[in-house]
């Protein structure tokens, strides 16, 4: 049996009637929706599974459908959890109504009225005593230092499990976060991680979504999550969603602790995803995750450089060389994939997946060895001695990084950030799903709602 046939099978036995209607979801991950008839009623299902591939997951599938049910229970609007599958795992739940995106929000007081409820939610969630979390095998950090470093340190481990080459920028990226862990920190609560992610529909949030990053630590690194998804689902200001968090908890939102949060957050992204670009399993979506590991990283160096003070002048575009027979390739391998069968939505995808990759390798053939000279010229002035190919150079420069001491910041947070617009040349113009990430910067922390220093405010 199909994956399909396996879901649909368990989704008849297990809650007792017809499938009706069902579609795999659009996207990178195995998801489903489903209707079910049962008893003259019908009901409506998300079936969520794993991500497959490298990825290697924050938490387990079943300890994500275990916190749904806490949140559930104490009133939080999530989705009810109807059981897991074994095979292929996936989560069981309601399919809630609505839609993400508040870029879709009908006006600004639709936006307003629906963010506010989400701080509601949040606040709540925040509340719950964590012990009922570190029941479902959640670390409970047991201190400022654990409690600010406990999601990137795990995703530190998982990056390390999978390491087959050097990767200067991330451990450039890791030792600071280590050296630059905020102070005076206490509060703890279950934070979603992948802030934001909600359903709303006609002025009411319907449920908060997606809790597989889910973990136990300060709750001020969701305002840190909440730039990034900003950046694909506008969130309009984030001041204001600061400033209603303060209203209700009491307690001030640090800036520098938001943008400390904000690089380790953005650091997730290259910590999971670098095994899976280097080493991409059959039917990854590689260049989606090769954007995000770009974008994601160029977010974190800009936190950082916020905190350092360095300024990221921009890279100047390479000049593209193409040859005859590259270009006549190129255009009759465009035209084949446009022969992909494209009969369900998921086919157009991969289809569209294909061509964005095959511009990327026109790219990386048109301009891929300027910048990669760039890269090694740069790097052999900021170590002192000529390096003789790119993967000698990243091997010197991670060793470099190991033992820099701080006062080196500044020009390591420049160059990585000059490698970070290297590689979105070659992702410009592709197609791919979320290039529109290269071209974003994320809410800058400014103004009266953002304010160093992280006292009680008195109410």
């Amino acid at each position: 049996m199909s994956q399909d046939e396996r879901v649909r099978a368990w989704l008849e036995r297990e809650l007792d009637g017809t499938v009706v209607a069902f579609e795999r979801q659009e996207r990178w991950r195995a998801a489903w929706f489903a209707d079910l008839a049962s008893d003259g009623e019908l009901h409506r299902y998300y079936v969520r599974g794993h991500r497959g591939g490298n990825f290697r997951e924050m938490i387990t599938l079943r300890q994500e459908a275990d916190i749904n049910r806490v949140l559930h229970r104490h009133g939080v609007p999530v989705p009810r959890v109807h059981g897991m599958i074994d095979d292929p795992p996936a989560i069981v739940m309601d399919r809630l109504p609505g839609r993400v995106n508040l870029a879709t929000a009908s006006d600004d007081a639709e936006r307003d009225a629906v963010l506010d409820q989400y701080v509601d939610a949040m606040c709540r969630m925040h509340a719950i005593d964590v012990r009922e979390f570190g029941a479902l095998g959640l670390p409970v950090p047991a201190d400022n230092r654990a409690a600010a470093l406990t999601m990137y340190a795990t995703g530190e481990r998982n990056y390390r499990r999978a390491k087959t080459a050097p990767s200067p920028m991330i451990e450039f990226m890791w030792r600071w976060l280590c050296r630059n862990v905020p102070t005076g920190r206490t509060q703890r609560g279950l934070i979603q991680a992948d802030a934001a992610q909600f359903l709303f529909d006609r002025g009411r949030l319907t449920g908060l979504i997606d809790f597989e990053a889910a973990y136990i630590g300060d709750p001020i690194a969701e305002f840190a999550a909440m730039r990034s998804r900003d950046c694909e689902e506008p969130l309009g200001d984030i001041g204001r969603i600061a400033r209603r968090y303060e209203a209700v908890t009491g307690e001030r939102i640090d800036r520098d602790a938001v943008e400390f949060h904000t690089a380790g957050w953005s650091l997730m992204t290259p910590f999971q995803w670098e095994d899976s670009v280097r080493n991409p399993a059959p039917g990854d979506s590689w260049l989606e995750y090769f954007t995000w590991l770009v974008g994601c990283g160029r977010w974190a160096l800009e936190a950082i450089a916020a905190v350092a003070g360095a300024p990221l002048p921009p890279v100047e575009p390479p000049a593209q060389r193409r040859s005859s027979y590259a270009s006549a390739a190129y255009t009759n391998l465009m035209a084949l994939l446009d022969e992909w069968p494209t009969a369900s939505a998921f086919e157009g995808f991969r289809a569209d997946s294909a061509r964005a990759v095959t511009r990327f390798a026109e790219h990386v053939h048109a301009f891929g060895a300027d910048l990669e000279s760039a890269d090694v010229e740069e790097i052999s002035a900021l170590l002192g001695a000529r390096q003789p190919d790119l993967a000698t150079a990243e091997a010197a420069l991670e060793e470099f990084v190991l033992r820099a001491s701080p006062d080196l910041d500044v020009p390591l947070v420049q160059y990585f950030h000059r490698w970070t617009q290297r590689q979105q040349f070659l992702i410009a113009g592709t197609g791919a799903r979320h290039e529109k990430l290269i071209h974003l910067s994320l809410q800058p922390l400014s103004g009266d709602a953002w304010q160093a220093g992280g006292q009680p405010l008195r109410r």
